[in-house]
């Protein structure tokens, strides 16, 4: 049965492999009680992920959402909070089979990131400052063995 919480579970599950398959270690935290899902040890530089599903808003595929809050319990009543600055770094959503990551900072007022959404296949603009396409070219092995 496909309940929200598997998934969620299955977005996590996805979003480490993304990142295991480009040769990085991901930590998960013990329990249930972070308000990150995961941690990407990117190069040295831990980035505290939230893994979100998406569902499509249209009828074609090409818009898709995710809700940017987080739903807990509280005395048996739902409760819902945004995310802080500084209790994440990225979002992460998987669409298609590809991982995407979303900068948190800013993310409710400033939508600049939409504009490399294209692109936006894991680790490209929001952590190197350069595309897929790009990332592509400079290491065509790798590129060939992971798409």
């Amino acid at each position: 049965m496909e309940n929200t919480k598997y998934k969620g579970n299955v977005t996590e599950i996805e979003t480490i492999l993304a990142f295991m398959k480009l040769g990085y270690n991901v930590l998960t935290p013990y329990g249930d009680c972070e308000r990150y899902d995961l941690v990407a040890d990117v190069n040295g530089k831990f980035l505290k992920i939230q893994c979100k599903t998406s569902s499509p808003q249209d009828e074609e595929g090409n818009v898709y959402r995710f809700s940017c809050r987080s739903t807990h319990k509280v005395n048996g009543q739902m409760k819902m909070a945004k995310y802080k600055e500084n209790e994440i770094d990225y979002f992460a959503t998987c669409i298609k089979g590809k991982c995407y990551l979303i900068p948190q900072n800013d993310f409710y007022t400033d939508l600049k990131w939409l504009a490399f959404a294209e692109e936006a296949d894991i680790l490209n603009v929001a952590l190197f400052g350069f595309t897929a396409k790009a990332w592509r070219e400079e290491n065509p092995a790798l590129a060939k063995k992971y798409n």
